[in-house]
């Protein structure tokens, strides 16, 4: 299962994007422009003790974590957060949209498929 992260727009230091698999629409994406992995291709894990965790990562140290968060400037740093883009910065529904995807990489994990996330930009400020 291929996965895509396409970062659309930039704005000061949030980077705003969409997640695609396959092809078709996931989620909206929104990064930390200081802090986001660089362009190209990464596997893409799960780990489940206690909570529910996805990450983005080629090598250990340079790993993004998946998740759920309102918007770039939270506490929450190093990570790829996924919901319903309502305006520059800002997602809601995250939750839900980060439910949905652990489900679907926990069961194509477990029929054996390799996930990877190709990670593309085609910026406009």
């Amino acid at each position: 299962m291929k996965f895509e992260i396409v970062r659309t727009k930039r704005y000061g230091e949030t980077v705003m994007g969409q997640l695609l698999a396959d092809g078709g629409y996931v989620a909206d994406t929104c990064e930390n422009a200081k802090e986001m992995l660089p362009t190209g291709t990464y596997t893409i894990g799960i780990t489940k003790v206690g909570k529910k965790v996805a990450y983005v990562g080629a090598a250990k140290g340079r790993s993004q974590q998946i998740g759920t968060a309102n918007g770039v400037y939270g506490k929450f740093r190093h990570k790829i957060m996924v919901g319903k883009a309502v305006c520059p910065g800002c997602l809601i529904d995250t939750q839900n949209h980060y439910n949905r995807l652990f489900e679907r990489l926990r069961k194509a994990t477990a029929r054996g498929t390799t996930l990877t996330v190709e990670i593309k930009e085609r910026l406009t400020s």
